[in-house]
């Protein structure tokens, strides 16, 4: 066989091989990049599925929340307090009874009074609201400014640095009062409708201050008329959650003569009662005096 003839066969052959070295390649690497996109499918396939049960948990979850919420009754709100009659002292308050919880069912409702405000005493340093007393001011209405206790004048009398700086002597105790209005506080718990607030101002001030008043904000709630889910026995209970709170109410106490009910029967039991010093309590439809308490009718 002649050179030239070998060398072209040769070279023949070695394109040959190339050629298939170059298809196998790329055959390569078009199964790596099958492999890749195989891969980068189900990856995302995966995410999408743990995503689906997620959601289709969080959904059942609220379905089932949604479920009990439509099981158990909602929350009742506590009746409103209101002011029967107040002197200096003293207030009296009633409100309306719960005969039926929260599915309309009868029951025994046990009432929260609570309340804050009241006597407090003033000591230098103490932030402070002070109520204006200007004829001018009067005609447009009441206003207050903020300041803070410099002294105790005694008698009832404090000096009073406002907060622009001006300062005022002699100012009564009744036109102060404290900035916080202070904590919340139980005064009663019990089935009772009404409740006597008593002592609300130190008997000693009384005399040495005859305009001395106090401002007291109560707020009622009921313990018994409530429903809740039980997780063990899946079913509607009776629950100890507390009723929504009343609107909240202020009362003044008064050293005028007390605000008596107008029939006359009643205003002469509670009067008779009321000068002995004596609680008033409600037995049947007559007033009768019970010594020292703080419940009434």
């Amino acid at each position: 066989m002649p050179r030239t003839d070998s060398l072209e066969l040769l070279r023949f052959v070695g394109t040959t091989r190339a050629l298939r070295c170059r298809r196998r390649y790329d055959r390569g690497k078009r199964d790596a990049a099958d492999a890749r996109k195989a891969k980068h499918v189900a990856y995302h396939a995966k995410i999408m599925l743990a995503t689906w049960a997620a959601n289709e948990a969080v959904e059942s979850v609220w379905m089932r929340r949604e479920h009990v919420a439509s099981l158990v009754p909602p929350l009742t709100r506590a009746p409103s307090v209101s002011l029967k009659c107040a002197n200096a002292t003293t207030l009296w308050l009633t409100w309306n009874a719960v005969p039926f919880d929260a599915t309309k069912a009868l029951c025994e409702a046990t009432f929260v009074l609570s309340m804050r405000g009241g006597f407090r005493s003033l000591d230098k340093g103490d932030r402070v609201l002070v109520r204006y007393e200007s004829r001018a001011v009067l005609k447009l209405g009441v206003e207050t400014f903020g300041g803070s206790i410099l002294s105790d004048g005694g008698d009832g009398e404090f000096s009073v640095l406002y907060d622009d700086g001006t300062r005022e002597t002699c100012v009564p105790r009744h036109r102060i009062r404290r900035a916080d209005p202070g904590p919340w506080q139980i005064v009663h718990y019990g089935p009772e409708n009404h409740y006597a607030v008593e002592s609300l101002i130190p008997g000693t001030l009384i005399a040495s201050e005859p305009s001395i008043a106090v401002e007291c904000t109560f707020m009622l709630q009921t313990t018994g008329t409530e429903y809740g889910w039980d997780r063990h026995a899946n079913a509607v209970v009776k629950s100890d959650e507390s009723s929504l709170p009343s609107p909240v109410a202020t009362f003044h106490t008064s050293n005028s003569a007390p605000r008596i009910p107008p029939d006359s029967k009643t205003r002469e039991r509670l009067k008779q009662a009321l000068d002995a010093g004596f609680d008033i309590r409600h037995a049947g439809d007559e007033f009768c005096a019970k010594g020292q308490g703080q419940h009434f009718v």
